[in-house]
This record gives C-alpha cells, sequence and structure tokens, in this order.
C-alpha cells in the first residue's frame, strides 16, 4: 500500500508539473531496527517468501524503484529517474563479485548494510536512469572523492547508465554557517542544514571548481554532471566562482 501511495505521488508530480527528472534522496530503511518491520516479514515468510529479512528489505526498495520507473515509462518516458544514495558502496570484494565489478577503493557501505538497498541491482535490471551518489567528501579526504568519481564513472559504463554526482556546497563561505537562519517564516526562522563538504578544503571555491573538472576528466561515456546540495548557496556565491 505504501509503495503504490508513493507511486500516485510521483504520477501526480509527473502529469502536473513539466519536470526533466525526478530524483529520490538516500531515504530508504535508514537504519531502521530490526524490530520495526518484524511482523510484515513474518507475514512475507508465512506466505512462504524465503529471503533473509535484510534481503527482503532490499527487495521492498528494488520493488519501490521497478513500479516507478514503469510508471515514468508509461506516463512521460522522457522524464528521468535516478537514486542519490550515500557515495560509497559495494567496498566488499564478495558483493562486487555477484555483478562482475570492481571493489569500491574508498569509504564504507552504510548503503548495503545499514540502508537496505542493492544499488547495483537497480543499475542491472535497468530501473533507473541516472544515479547521483552523495559524495560529499574532498579530494583528498580518508574517503577521496578523486577515487570515488572516476569509479562510479566506471560503474554507470559497466551498466549503461548515467552519473551526475552529488556535491555538497554548503559550506562554501562563512555565509553558509549552519547556525545562520536562512528564512523567516509565520512560525519562525528556518535554519540551514547541517550536512556540509568533510575534509580538507572544504571551504574554498577552488575545492569544487577541482571537483567539477574531475567530474569531467573522469567521464568515460560522456554522461558525468553535477548536481548541488543546496542550490540556495550557489545564489549567494555564483559571482565569485563564475
Amino acid at each position: 500500500d505504501v509503495q503504490d501511495h508513493i507511486v500516485k505521488i510521483c504520477k501526480e508530480i509527473i502529469t502536473k508539473y513539466d519536470i526533466d527528472g525526478m530524483l529520490f534522496d538516500d531515504y530508504y530503511y535508514n537504519g531502521a531496527a530490526m524490530s520495526e518491520d518484524k511482523t510484515d516479514y513474518n507475514n512475507y515468510v508465512s506466505a512462504g517468501g524465503s529471503l533473509s529479512q535484510a534481503d527482503w528489505r532490499r527487495k521492498n526498495v528494488t520493488d519501490l524503484m521497478s513500479k516507478l520507473y514503469a510508471m515514468i515509462t508509461e506516463t512521460k518516458p522522457w522524464v528521468r529517474f535516478g537514486q542519490a544514495p550515500q557515495g560509497a558502496t559495494y567496498t566488499d570484494q564478495s558483493l562486487a563479485d555477484k555483478y562482475g565489478i570492481t571493489k569500491c577503493p574508498t569509504g564504507y557501505d552504510n548503503n548495503y548494510g545499514s540502508q537496505y538497498i542493492d544499488i547495483m541491482e537497480w543499475l542491472d535490471k535497468g530501473v533507473i536512469d541516472y544515479i547521483s551518489p552523495q559524495v560529499y567528501w574532498t579530494i583528498g579526504h580518508t574517503v577521496d572523492y578523486s577515487k570515488l568519481v572516476p569509479w562510479w564513472s566506471y560503474i554507470v559504463d559497466h551498466f549503461d547508465r548515467h552519473l551526475f554526482v552529488s556535491q555538497s556546497i554548503s559550506s562554501l563561505s562563512g555565509s553558509s554557517d549552519v547556525s545562520a537562519p536562512t528564512a523567516t517564516m509565520p512560525n519562525g526562522p528556518v535554519l540551514a542544514e547541517v550536512d556540509n563538504a568533510s575534509g580538507p578544503n572544504c571551504t574554498t571555491f577552488a575545492e569544487f571548481v577541482n571537483e567539477i573538472k574531475l567530474n569531467r576528466s573522469s567521464s568515460i561515456n560522456g554522461s558525468c554532471g553535477s548536481i548541488f546540495y543546496s542550490v540556495k548557496y550557489i545564489y549567494n556565491i555564483s559571482s565569485s566562482i563564475s
């Protein structure tokens, strides 16, 4: 029922508004305790299901992606559908072997084990048009942007999909201090979100320029672009990096 409701909401969006694409942020299960959906899982097993609870969760997310992709293809096939999971995944070679890919060269994998999503299954099944991993680290960080982006370019080329890297630019200037209100609403000020890029040089304009250049030079199939989080910061500093 929840999946069908989400599909209906997304269909309303693409029907009533002239959008070019739809992007889902990394919501998924987000570390939910196994007890939270144990009853639903037990019902699945009682009905003959044989997957583990973790694999069942991953299947639920993939099923939703498949339903959304089918709806979009039927309703407005020119609308592109993508996902924005955390930027490092498949660091385990045994998982990578499942899809015949090289494992991620850096970082950790909250996606598969904590948010219960199988990104490579989406790409392999073609239920998304593009992937927009949140590479919210910088060049030279221990989770190195300069290693992750070339790996993602290789991944999308392998699966014949597109890559648009999600980049956190919320630390571009002192004016983007997370303690500063960004707007005044009837119920009070709305504060900026705490989601700065992590690592050295994260407050210099050159860092983000170099990241964009790296996106372009790393692209294998000509599909590498950028999605900036959040665009509100570009409004404030665009003259400084133009």
